[in-house]
C-alpha cells in the first residue's frame, strides 16, 4: 500500500495527539490533587477538541471540512458543550495554518487565586500545549 500525502499527515496528526494523551497519562497521577486533577482533565478536552481540529484541516470543503486550513472553524465544530464539568473552552483563533484554543478549569490553580488555564495550539501535523497556574 502507497502512502498518499493526505494519509502521512493524518497518520501524523495521529501520533502527535497519542503522544500528547501518553504525556498526560505518565504524569496523572494526582487523583487527590483537585488541581492537578482538573488540570489534567482540562488538557484532555483540549486534546480530543485538537483531534478534532486536524480531522477538519484534513476534510474537503466539500465534505464539511476546512480543505487543508483551519480559517473558517467554529467552536461548535470542535465540541457541542463549550462548558463541562472540567471547565469551560474557547476557539481564540483559526488562522490557514494553525488554530488556538483554551480552557479555563473551576478549580482554583496553585497561585491560590486565579483558576487553572490552558491553551493548545494547533497545526496541521502537531500541537503545542501551554498551561499557566
Amino acid at each position: 500500500m502507497e502512502w498518499s500525502n493526505g494519509m502521512m499527515r493524518t497518520w501524523n496528526s495521529f501520533v502527535a495527539v497519542c503522544a500528547l494523551a501518553l504525556l498526560i497519562s505518565t504524569v496523572s497521577g494526582f487523583a487527590d490533587d483537585p488541581v492537578a486533577a482538573n488540570r489534567e482533565a482540562l488538557v484532555k478536552c483540549l486534546v480530543k477538541m485538537a483531534a478534532r481540529a486536524q480531522e477538519y484541516y484534513l476534510t474537503p470543503t466539500s465534505e464539511g471540512g476546512g480543505g487543508g486550513s483551519f480559517a473558517n472553524m467554529i467552536l461548535g465544530y470542535l465540541t457541542t458543550w463549550p462548558v463541562t464539568a472540567e471547565g469551560s473552552f474557547v476557539l481564540y483563533s483559526a488562522t490557514a495554518t494553525s488554530t488556538v484554543l483554551g480552557g479555563t478549569g473551576f478549580e482554583t490553580g496553585f497561585d491560590g487565586s486565579s483558576p487553572t488555564q490552558a491553551v493548545l495550539t494547533v497545526y496541521a501535523d502537531s500541537v503545542t500545549l501551554v498551561i499557566t497556574n
